[in-house]
């Protein structure tokens, strides 16, 4: 008696539809954001708080507002530095890791 292979089909979430800012995306196993907003991050230049992010060309992106330093002699005008930085330049750690 010989066993026979038959192909099934994978079960994935690839079909499922996800609303985000009033658009409707493919959900893959990779398009869910690793961070979420209000979480402390790190990355080259520093460490900071992501506000923000979303989806763009296939990666996340996100609005990260960097950590206040001292405050300087002259005082402050406004908030500090807020950068744009895709999701593989983000860390959890101040450890960056070596890819």
């Amino acid at each position: 008696m010989r066993a026979q292979l038959v192909a099934q089909p994978q079960s994935s979430i690839t079909g499922a539809i996800a609303a985000y800012s009033g658009q409707l995306l493919p959900l893959t196993s990779r398009s869910l954001p690793r961070f979420s907003s209000d979480q402390t991050v790190y990355f080259a230049g520093g460490k900071g708080t992501i506000k923000n992010y979303h989806p763009e060309s296939g990666i996340w992106i996100y609005t990260i507002e960097m950590d206040m330093g001292p405050e300087p002699d002259m005082g402050r005008i406004g908030s500090e530095t807020t950068i744009l930085l895709p999701e593989a330049d983000i860390r959890t750690s101040p450890t960056l890791q070596r890819c």
